[in-house]
């Protein structure tokens, strides 16, 4: 079985979707780094699967958190409830009428 290619080496191709070719100088109409891996994330936005669904290379934006770790936050009623009492707002309400 072949090994699996580690993205651990500079690539020094000069393609112009290549985020690692030299610097440009100023004034190039090149594109930047951050504009190569957002053309990218674009194009590469599905994992790749094998024949039985297994994921090979997850999708650039899936994180690599451990199973299992709190990944969401908990709702609480107090978050979502009334803040003021229905009194406090009619009073806010006349103190403006009067302003």
């Amino acid at each position: 079985m072949a090994r699996a290619r580690t993205k651990d080496t500079v690539n020094h191709a000069k393609h112009s979707m290549n985020p690692d070719r030299e610097k440009q100088p100023k004034g190039s109409t090149m594109r930047s780094k951050a504009t190569i891996k957002r053309l990218n994330m674009y194009r590469n936005f599905k994992a790749k699967r094998d024949k039985v669904g297994k994921i090979i290379r997850p999708a650039p934006f899936q994180s690599t958190l451990p199973s299992g770790s709190v990944s969401r936050v908990e709702p609480n009623r107090r978050w979502f409830g009334k803040l003021f009492s229905e009194d406090t707002m009619v009073t806010l309400f006349q103190e403006i009428r009067e302003l």
